[in-house]
């Protein structure tokens, strides 16, 4: 989610100095990355891209490889290959490797990632404010079950950014993996008390996770939390609609969720994930 409103105050600036420069490749580059993350159409980013995939001899190498990482959306092999190749081009940059180890989590090899994540320094340069270091390399650790040390990585990133709402939601997920329910109600008193807007995702993140590992009670009181959150908001724009329809489903409130479903289904025709939405509650019900 942060990620998404950043990509797109980034992606203006970037297309602010393209309307001064249009041969500004490197511009270009990074505006076509940043409407990505932001979330952007396929089609829009392509757009943008189309002069320099017409002509890949004005970039440089690393730039060239950077651009097939763009073009694969950053996701599955491609990307990896994508991203080893900007690395070899460039093998001191810590952005090629921190997306290189990203994209090694992202194909579901967490023994690869945390090596990788091991050999940046999350204290200088590009990762010195990079909170993501610390929430991905916990996460790795997480994928293998090793939340002892998941915790220890978490609280680490905390004692570098106390006030990162990130790093907050990442050690409350490593809390409730380790059944201590007394410190993830504390987690989330200070989760509520920094207002982010992301507070109702990582409320509901983290009641799935006490739920997997049989804390009920605590998950359902997680879910409630999450629900109450996102009622206070108005609900007269879609996300965060779209968010408490899916808490609502993930808390296994099924006719709450589909009556807000179908309203969802019926404002916005062309999102087909409203309508897979209805689809599963439908069999939920035998439908």
């Amino acid at each position: 989610g942060l990620s998404y409103s950043l990509g797109q105050g980034v992606a203006q600036d970037f297309e602010r100095a393209l309307a001064a420069d249009s041969t500004f490749y490197t511009a270009r580059l990074w505006a076509g990355l940043a409407l990505e993350i932001s979330g952007a159409t396929k089609a829009k980013v392509d757009s943008l891209l189309a002069p320099l995939i017409e002509s890949p001899g004005r970039l440089s190498r690393y730039q060239r490889c950077r651009l097939d990482f763009v073009e694969t959306q950053g996701h599955g092999p491609a990307a990896y290959e994508a991203v080893r190749c900007m690395l070899q081009a460039a093998p001191g940059s810590d952005d090629a490797k921190r997306e290189l180890a990203l994209a090694t989590l992202r194909l579901g090899r967490p023994r690869e990632a945390i090596q990788l994540w091991r050999e940046l320094h999350p204290d200088r340069a590009l990762l010195k404010h990079y909170t993501d270091y610390w929430v991905y390399l916990g996460l790795a650790y997480h994928w293998l079950g090793d939340h002892k040390q998941e915790l220890e990585i978490a609280q680490q990133g905390r004692r570098l950014h106390p006030t990162s709402f990130d790093m907050l939601y990442a050690e409350a997920r490593a809390l409730a993996a380790l059944g201590r329910l007394d410190d993830v109600a504390a987690a989330f008193r200070a989760m509520h008390s920094l207002q982010s807007r992301w507070l109702g995702v990582a409320l509901a993140d983290i009641a799935q996770e006490l739920r997997a590992h049989g804390y009920r009670d605590a998950a359902r009181a997680a879910y409630d939390d999450a629900i109450a959150w996102y009622q206070s908001w108005p609900q007269d724009s879609e996300p965060p609609r779209a968010e408490l329809a899916r808490v609502l489903y993930q808390a296994e409130h099924w006719d709450d969720a589909r009556r807000l479903y179908q309203e969802l289904a019926e404002q916005y025709p062309q999102k087909f994930e409203y309508l897979a939405a209805l689809g599963r509650l439908a069999a939920r019900h035998g439908d």
